[in-house]
Order: C-alpha cells, then sequence, then structure tokens
C-alpha cells in the first residue's frame, strides 16, 4: 500500500513551507490565490485526501475554468441572538457560505426575535418559496424548532434545544465534542489533589450545555470524586 501523503510532502515537492501548505488545505490565514490554487493542485495530484475544507477543492476538481454555478435557491439562516467574532459560528459560517456558493446556492440571514419566538411567526425577511434549506445557530426555543421543521424544509440544527431529545425533531443536529475535555480536565484536577469540584452553568439552556454537565458527573464518578450538589 501507498504510503500516506503528508502536508509535509506537498510542501518539500512545491519548495514551500509546511505553514503555507497548511494555510492553503485549511483556507486559514492570509495567502494569494495563486498560492493557494497551486498547492491545492498538489495536494490532488499527489492524492492527499485529508482536506478540512470541502469547498477549497470545489473549483480544482470541477476544473478552474468551469462556470460559475446558476443561483439554484437560497439557504436560510436563523439565529436568535448576535453573533460576534468571538462565536464559534462565525468562521463555520463563513466556510459555510463559501462552499454553498460552489453549489449555487446564497444564504439569507434572518434575525428571530423575542416577539417571533413567543409567537411562532417567521421574520418578515424570511421567503418559504426561494428557500432551499434552513440552518439554525442559537435557536434553543423548541417550539419553534418544530415549527421550522414542519415547513416541508431541510433544517440543520447547530446545536439543539434540550427538550429535543425526548421531542425528537425533524432536522439534522450538528453538535461538538463536550465530553473529551471535561473528562480530561477532572481527572488533570483529581491528580493535581482537587476534590472539590463544582460545575456552573444553565445546563438546561441547550444541548452542549447539557452534555458537559453529564460529562462533568460521569468524569467524577469514574474518578471516584464527590459531587457536591450545593457546588
Amino acid at each position: 500500500m501507498a504510503n500516506k501523503v503528508t502536508i509535509q510532502d506537498i510542501a518539500d515537492a512545491l519548495g514551500v513551507s509546511r505553514n503555507t501548505v497548511s494555510k492553503a488545505i485549511n483556507n486559514t490565514g492570509i495567502l494569494a490565490d495563486a498560492t493557494r490554487e497551486r498547492v491545492l493542485a498538489k495536494a490532488i495530484e499527489m492524492g492527499y485526501k485529508q482536506f478540512s475544507y470541502a469547498s477549497s477543492t470545489a473549483d480544482i476538481y470541477g476544473g478552474m475554468s468551469a462556470k460559475k454555478p446558476v443561483i439554484a435557491g437560497e439557504v436560510a439562516f436563523f439565529t436568535g441572538s448576535f453573533l460576534d467574532n468571538s462565536h464559534f459560528a462565525t468562521t463555520m459560517l463563513d466556510k459555510f457560505q463559501n462552499e454553498i456558493t460552489h453549489l449555487g446556492y446564497r444564504m439569507t440571514m434572518h434575525r428571530v426575535t423575542p416577539d417571533n419566538l413567543e409567537q411562532l411567526v417567521l421574520p418578515p425577511s424570511f421567503d418559504a418559496a426561494r428557500t432551499q434549506a434552513i440552518i439554525c445557530v442559537e435557536m434553543f426555543h423548541h417550539p419553534y424548532c418544530e415549527m421550522l421543521c414542519n415547513l416541508g424544509i431541510p433544517v440543520l440544527l447547530v446545536d439543539a434545544p434540550v427538550a429535543s431529545y425526548s421531542h425528537r425533531l425533524a432536522a439534522d443536529i450538528l453538535m461538538m465534542d463536550n465530553s473529551a475535555g471535561i473528562f480530561n480536565l477532572i481527572s488533570d484536577m483529581r491528580a493535581r489533589g482537587l476534590r472539590r469540584i463544582g460545575f456552573i452553568g444553565q445546563m438546561n439552556h441547550c444541548r452542549s450545555f447539557f452534555e458537559r454537565f453529564m460529562a462533568f458527573r460521569n468524569a467524577m464518578y469514574l474518578n471516584d470524586l464527590p459531587i457536591n450538589e450545593e457546588f
């Protein structure tokens, strides 16, 4: 079996730094378009498979001279809160928008207000007739998510309401790993001789918070540490 192609192999083949290749493949940092395309072309030529940023390769696989796709519809982005640059979703959405652009779609942004949630109404800016899919971030009001899932439009929830465990939603749900870091932290604290450990957080705010709370309790149990509910 042929050896696995690494980032260093691509860097050596092009005579550039490993960092340059990593930036091109992961679409991070500042890099000239010509350099990025050259790196990606070489990566594909050498059989590199581990692209972190799928849309980075879309033009190359399809041919750099391929025609710009015709707009096939809209992907609606719903959020219940303001997302500043510190929110993890800002980077994710930038890459997501780049990807759907290659596929011929465009993204529309819709802020869901408290009144919208209470009355279960859609934002005035939303047009269901043009929308091909909905992606939700910071949307943890279960009845509202259920209403969106009943529109007959595919829905992706980035994180989800805790109630969706028992009352399932007709949507795909994207979650992060909420357990490994907690287990490592508790184990490390125990190794340092710390035993009085508590959890501070609104565990029922969303699935991620709840999963971290449960990971805390499991990690305490597995490390033979007492769980004091007062903490």
